[in-house]
């Protein structure tokens, strides 16, 4: 979800440290190497049909939601503040 990209972007001015992203294991093959069902969305037309098919299944099913990797997380409390000084999604 890049929450370190994040905090970095809202508090220290763009400064990127520690923020390396190189990728997810694919978790449908992670899944199927555990003899699990595995499954993918990757946009949000599919959605529901991977849930009727999780659901249809009669056994253990991953899921792997693809989601953008500048998707911020809120609401979000700054280190040391409070949960007064919440801060809710800006947009």
């Amino acid at each position: 979800l890049g929450m370190i990209t994040q905090w970095q972007a809202m508090f220290y001015e763009g400064d990127y440290q520690a923020e390396t992203y190189t990728g997810n294991p694919d978790f449908v093959k992670l899944a199927e190497a555990y003899g699990i069902k595995g499954l993918r969305a990757t946009t949000q037309d599919e959605l529901e049909g991977v849930i009727r098919e999780a659901n249809a299944h009669d056994g253990p099913v991953v899921i792997d939601f693809v989601i953008e990797k500048v998707d911020d997380v809120y609401p979000m409390i700054p280190a040391g503040q409070s949960v007064e000084e919440l801060i809710e999604d800006p947009n």
